[in-house]
């Protein structure tokens, strides 16, 4: 059993981690990074916009996500109709995940403070711009993106529908929760 123990074991598993986002090519890092604000999921159109919004040609999305799922930190979800992870979007790809939900809060504290409303900006038009299906579903992280971002009126307009869907769906505690939220951000103006 003692061939077995590790000598070592480290400290935190998440400086493990972050360490090796470090080692990533800087454009792979940048775009995990701000792709971690679009969800535990993301469709491939949802990447690739984030990616040309970040200064990068197609080809260098493509090279870096190429990186990015080697690397471990993101793969390609199998079909599953029935219970998809992300929203449906203009896609001829499968969708992607992070492959651990460690890694995601890994490539979201990537983020610098100051390019937090930025990235925060970019997810929240992406996933505007390329989720077809599943929009509303989508209203608290769009909110709160829009409100990271800075974008209050928009990030109000989220709450709104976010606390009438769930109204609708009979979760009371959730749309008082979407209505304080918004209530909050409205006092801000």
């Amino acid at each position: 059993l003692e061939g077995f123990l590790p000598q070592r074991v480290p400290a935190r598993i998440d400086r493990v981690l972050a360490a090796r986002a470090e080692r990533l090519p800087p454009a792979a890092r940048r775009l995990l990074a701000t792709c971690a604000q679009l969800g535990p999921g993301m469709a491939p159109s949802a990447v690739e916009f984030v990616g040309v919004r970040l200064g990068m040609s197609r080809d260098d999305v493509a090279r870096s996500l190429a990186v990015l799922v080697d690397a471990g930190f993101l793969g390609r979800q199998a079909d599953r109709p029935g219970a998809p992870l992300t929203p449906v979007g203009r896609d001829d790809g499968a969708p992607l995940s992070f492959e651990h939900p460690m890694l995601r809060e890994v490539a979201l504290s990537l983020v610098e403070e100051t390019d937090a409303p930025h990235a925060a900006a970019v997810a929240a038009d992406a996933l505007e711009a390329t989720v077809t299906t599943g929009v509303r579903a989508l209203g608290p992280l769009l909110a709160r993106l829009h409100a990271k971002a800075g974008r209050n009126a928009d990030a109000l307009r989220h709450l709104g529908g976010a606390a009438r869907r769930s109204a609708r769906l009979d979760d009371r505690e959730g749309a008082v929760a979407m209505a304080q939220e918004g209530l909050a951000l409205a006092g801000d103006d």
